[in-house]
């Protein structure tokens, strides 16, 4: 599956993706708020595992540029445990890539796509000091939830809800 915007594509895993997300993953910057990098693999594994489930619940799309495709991060939408018309969403980017609106463009395509798909409510969750992330959520009308621990979650309806 495939979703374009006008300078990104984002697009489901294969194999090769896992080498550009450790890469990024293991950037100083982006472990600001992670006690060590996730193992890229397993996690490329997971969302290929994903594409393949029927009725397909989660969605987790790498963000590739469209001029040359290289691989900036990965941006999801996951339903699976949530009631219907509820889903989660999430996106990383590399750290050479922040302050370049490729997050906005990206989580704009997906909150479409989370209302192509029926969904009437959005979550997401993120680190209380990570301050980029909850600007971006502020940006699209999230509205603070709960803080557990280090996580701050945010709530939005989206226009199939009201």
């Amino acid at each position: 599956m495939k979703i374009s915007t006008g300078r990104l594509l984002l697009r489901d895993a294969n194999s090769t993706d896992a080498l550009s997300l450790a890469e990024y993953q293991s950037d100083q910057s982006y472990l600001k708020y992670y006690d060590s990098p996730p193992d890229a693999e397993a996690l490329v594994r997971t969302f290929m595992d994903w594409a393949t489930e029927v009725p397909r619940r989660n969605y987790q799309f790498i963000i590739v540029t469209r001029c040359d495709s290289r691989v900036m991060g990965c941006v999801g939408l996951r339903s699976k445990g949530y009631s219907s018309g509820i889903a989660e969403i999430g996106i990383e980017l590399a750290p050479d890539q922040w302050g370049k609106g490729y997050a906005i463009e990206a989580i704009d395509a997906l909150i479409e796509f989370a209302e192509s798909l029926g969904i009437e409510e959005l979550t997401s969750s993120t680190h209380y000091r990570n301050q980029r992330a909850q600007q971006l959520v502020n940006q699209f009308g999230f509205t603070v939830g709960d803080r557990v621990g280090d996580q701050i979650t945010y709530n939005r309806r989206t226009a199939r809800g009201g």
